[in-house]
């Protein structure tokens, strides 16, 4: 016999952010009262995925991931084993999210398809699906998310960057800078400076961040559990040259970038030095786009086969050195191709779009 339960709960949240946390397999169950841990196969983003949930009881469910839609907002899950054993042959859960136009809130339906069970059992799973979604609202609604301030085509793009890849909740405050300020890379976006800040609340503190790359490896180790973009075993020489490119980028790259982009859009004409552009484009040829060409003939990414964070980092630099006109394709061609790859990429292209009129409600989410 086949049986169909369903809960159903409407979220006051836009359905980007809500579908930010649905479809992380590994994170909705942590938000569920009655949980007490969750633990994933591999990436809880790959079909395949195999999530074990314990409860609080000690009741203990292994589930496998077998769809995952963002054009849908669906996830769904087979029953792979339960200790005890439950009264079903066969279960297949989704959650499906639905836009409410009217207020831009969210429409959050759970529902399971059974084999098999017994009457008591559906009426447990269709009881404890509600509870959790108003759990899972509860949660939600409290949360004050994480705060970037953004400079359009900035170094803080980068965030974005992480935030359109990892897909964790972001509420982003857009910063235009001064031009007397865009002079003191000391000061953060936030005073309306160039350098980025990061704001999130951690129970009655205010943790703040400055600097892009400080920022990145933060948000990795809290929300990239996975190892999707920091991939390599610490100690390994692997890590080493993933940790000397992406500190490379946002220091000796970005510096001599941000310097030769001062004179060259920011400091008076009159106050401008042609000699010290000629001097930083020099030093860009000799001592920086050299290093990249060669390290890029033989790899699609910076670090091999494979995008990782040193991507993010590098991509962002090379992009802003495009915007000075220093990347030549004919004299550095592998760098160019590189750059071309990069910049095609979905998630950078999402990251690329955001401006204070991209419709991520006020103030604008990830």
């Amino acid at each position: 016999m086949a049986t169909n339960v369903r809960a159903s709960c409407v979220f006051p949240l836009p359905i980007d952010l809500v579908w930010s946390y649905f479809r992380d397999f590994s994170k909705i169950p942590l938000l569920i009262q009655t949980v007490k841990s969750v633990n994933c196969s591999s990436s809880p983003f790959d079909l395949g995925c195999v999530r074990t949930i314990e409860w609080m009881s000690g009741d203990i469910r292994s589930q496998r991931l077998i769809e995952l839609s963002d054009v849908e907002f669906l996830i769904s899950w087979e029953l792979v084993s339960a200790e005890p054993p439950v009264d079903t042959l066969a279960m297949i859960s989704s959650v499906r999210l639905y836009r409410i136009t009217e207020d831009d809130s969210t429409m959050v339906e759970w529902s399971s398809d059974f084999t098999a069970s017994t009457r008591d059992f559906v009426n447990f799973e269709q009881n404890a699906y509600q509870r959790n979604l108003c759990d899972i609202r509860s949660v939600l609604t409290q949360t004050k998310l994480p705060l970037l301030y953004h400079v359009l085509e900035g170094p803080s793009t980068r965030v974005v960057w992480l935030a359109s890849i990892l897909s964790f909740p972001l509420q982003i405050k857009f910063v235009s800078p001064s031009s007397s300020a865009s002079e003191q890379t000391e000061l953060s976006c936030e005073e309306g400076g160039v350098v980025t800040c990061f704001k999130e609340q951690i129970g009655s503190e205010i943790l703040t961040l400055y600097e892009s790359g400080t920022i990145v490896l933060y948000l990795i180790e809290k929300y990239d559990k996975s190892g999707l973009l920091d991939p390599f075993p610490k100690g390994s020489p692997e890590r080493g040259k993933f940790l000397q490119w992406f500190f490379y980028a946002s220091s000796t790259v970005d510096h001599l970038l941000f310097d030769a982009y001062k004179q060259m859009h920011v400091v008076p004409l009159n106050k401008s030095s042609d000699s010290l552009i000629s001097s930083l484009r020099s030093q860009w040829d000799r001592e920086i786009a050299g290093i990249f060409e060669s390290a890029l003939q033989k790899s699609d990414f910076i670090c091999g086969s494979k995008f990782t964070a040193a991507d993010v980092m590098v991509g962002w630099s090379l992009n802003f050195a495009s915007v000075l006109g220093w990347v030549n394709s004919e004299r550095y061609p592998a760098l160019s191709r590189y750059l071309k790859t990069i910049t095609s990429l979905s998630h950078y292209q999402k990251a690329a779009r955001v401006s204070p009129s991209t419709n991520f409600n006020t103030p604008p989410f990830y």
